[in-house]
């Protein structure tokens, strides 16, 4: 095991063997580094539950083989996200933004290259509009949950346009 962080009420710790690391609830305000560099062949991350702030731009760089979950529900604080931020990503299964962040918007081609996502979680996200085509290109993906958002209209031809059923 390889220690990442620290936060105000735990470790964050890499398990190289399994490819595994669970950082849920340990307190993070932010992270730092690219997780390429600091825990190789990461396939499942668990950033939930802490309090980040931002995120950088290249914080999952370099994952080519991540073919896991990538949770970072549950950090309130966290208002927006780098476009680029899941760039290279594309045998990602699951995507969890869930509970209580405060995306209001999300930037257009957010999720562009994630051709392996599976499962889509944005649910209470507090977004207010979706950019036309963000979901454009999502071809595996099978559930998008978007419930208690802020959502009042949707645009034509409409972010949903590139989805098939």
């Amino acid at each position: 095991r390889t220690l990442l962080w620290y936060g105000n009420s735990g470790y964050c710790f890499c398990n190289s063997t399994t490819a595994f690391m669970n950082c849920s609830s340990v307190g993070l305000s932010s992270v730092a580094g690219n997780l390429s560099a600091l825990c190789p062949n990461l396939n499942s991350v668990w950033l939930n539950g802490n309090n980040l702030v931002a995120l950088p731009p290249d914080l999952f760089a370099g994952l080519t083989m991540f073919y896991g979950t990538l949770d970072l529900s549950f950090n309130n604080a966290l208002s927006a996200l780098p476009p680029t931020i899941f760039s290279g990503l594309s045998m990602l299964y699951e995507l969890a933004l869930t509970g209580g962040l405060s995306l209001t918007a999300l930037p257009p081609g957010i999720f562009a290259g994630l051709t392996g996502l599976y499962i889509l979680r944005l649910n209470q996200c507090r977004l207010t509009s979706l950019p036309p085509g963000v979901f454009a290109g999502l071809t595996a993906l099978h559930a998008l949950l978007l419930s208690d958002n802020l959502l009042q209209q949707l645009p034509v031809p409409g972010p949903f346009a590139d989805l098939s059923s």
